[in-house]
């Protein structure tokens, strides 16, 4: 195969995907949605609470519904710490 067809076929194939995410990003907002109000909100709060590292390792292991949410708990302190606000689209892009 050439490495212009190869090209074509990759840029061809990340068609879909980036036009998912590009649409997915401009129609998302910042509600939670559902069972995200427990998994994450309750998460955010419990942090801001309690501290410690006994507290911390406790909160990020804790089970929801069935599920150890450690990824997302994650994911949503980082950037809770780090924006120092709540971010829900996070959420929906990840998942």
């Amino acid at each position: 195969m050439s490495t212009t067809k190869g090209i074509f076929v990759w840029v061809a194939m990340m068609i879909p995907p980036f036009a998912f995410y590009v649409l997915l990003e401009r129609l998302l907002t910042n509600i939670p949605f559902l069972d995200d109000y427990d998994s994450v909100l309750a998460y955010l709060l419990r942090c801001k609470k309690e501290s410690g590292l006994n507290h911390f390792v406790e909160i990020v292991t804790s089970q929801h519904a069935e599920y150890r949410l450690m990824f997302e708990n994650a994911i949503f302190g980082v950037r809770s710490a780090l924006l120092g606000h709540a971010n829900i689209d996070a959420l929906s892009i990840l998942v």
